[in-house]
């Protein structure tokens, strides 16, 4: 009887011991990291909020920049446009939205863009300043508030942690003949090659000595073409290749005449950098051409990259202003060649 009783005894205890072990449950702590970089702006009615996500991936993958503008109803927002300052990125993906929302009992007008964007090369990228303008109302002058510069870290697709062997490849590769004799021919065909290579350039070089044409002249043209192609479109046809061609034909002038990096700058570029360009050519290039030509371009990324869509009367009329912008200055240069104001500012001009 003792027996079975302590067998009793044990059998239970050996049964009781998992629900003591449950009752504490061991507990692990996860500490949750940020993924995205957000900064925000107050300045004024008027709340900017940029976000980043992630802060750091491999080259290729996509990342998502997320711009939003909180403001009353009475404030006139300006988004900035469809890609500024994200030239050297590849966009994939731009999503636009407006909306309001009810704010502590007041409306609030909500305006946001949303990039989905691919780096193009390793190492760290910045997203570069995005400007938003603003007004009180139509009397008061617009201002502007610059969002911070984003940093993202893009790692290298090529593993870091690996074992790179190098070889001598020389090792590998079987002695050379002493006796080539077909290497004289070979010399004498390339060397023969290179010599007619020679003269064609220098024949062409001098039936072409003296033609010039102009940067003017070039512009001319490509705007003449531009007009044959815009008389043969309809109502229905799209006027991408138009406005491409239209921006291409001005940043063109820009480059030819005033030295400008104009085709390799994105217009926000250009707005910050034509201001000090231009300095030597003050009395050619007056600050409303400035603003015409920043604003022309301006309509021409958003035909090209918004999808906005403008009527064959407003075409006509854009590749108006665009010839009647280029030619005004064409002649203030003529001018001031003429009167011989400057040697400097009139080099190149015409």
């Amino acid at each position: 009887m003792t027996t079975w009783f302590s067998f009793s005894l044990m059998l239970y205890s050996a049964c009781d011991e998992p629900k003591e072990a449950s009752v504490q449950p061991e507990t692990t702590m996860i500490e949750s990291v940020s993924e995205s970089i957000d900064k925000e702006i107050q300045q004024g009615g008027i709340l900017v909020r940029t976000m980043l996500t992630p802060k750091s991936l491999r080259l290729g993958d996509p990342f998502q920049l997320e711009i939003t503008v909180e403001a009353d109803l009475g404030i006139e927002i300006e988004m900035p446009p469809f890609g500024e300052a994200l030239g050297r990125l590849t966009i994939v993906d731009f999503t636009p939205k407006q909306s309001l929302i009810d704010k502590d009992g007041q409306s609030i007008q909500i305006q946001t863009q949303k990039y989905g964007l691919q780096a193009n090369r390793s190492g760290e990228v910045v997203i570069p300043a995005l400007r938003i303008g603003y007004r009180e109302n139509i009397d008061t002058d617009w201002e502007e508030i610059l969002t911070e510069q984003l940093p993202v870290n893009v790692l290298s697709i090529l593993p870091t942690d690996a074992d790179l062997v190098y070889q001598d490849a020389r090792a590998r590769l079987s002695p050379l003949p002493v006796e080539q004799p077909w290497v004289p021919w070979v010399m004498g065909i390339v060397g023969t090659g290179a010599l007619v290579g020679l003269g064609i350039w220098l024949f062409s070089r001098r039936d072409g000595t003296g033609i010039k044409v102009s940067a003017y002249q070039q512009t001319m043209q490509q705007l003449n073409r531009l007009q044959d192609e815009i008389s043969t479109l309809t109502e229905q046809d799209s006027t991408d290749d138009v406005y491409a061609g239209l921006s291409i034909a001005l940043r063109g002038y820009l480059e030819g005449c005033f030295q400008v990096s104009a085709l390799e700058q994105t217009t926000e570029e250009l707005r910050q950098s034509l201001d000090t360009n231009l300095t030597p050519y003050r009395s050619v290039v007056l600050p409303e051409h400035i603003a015409d030509i920043l604003q022309m371009l301006s309509r021409c990324d958003g035909v090209k990259f918004a999808a906005q869509v403008r009527t064959m009367a407003e075409v006509q009329a854009d590749w108006k202003t665009v010839h009647d912008l280029v030619k005004t200055i064409h002649e203030r240069s003529l001018v001031l060649v003429d009167t011989n104001q400057t040697e400097e500012a009139s080099s190149g001009l015409v």
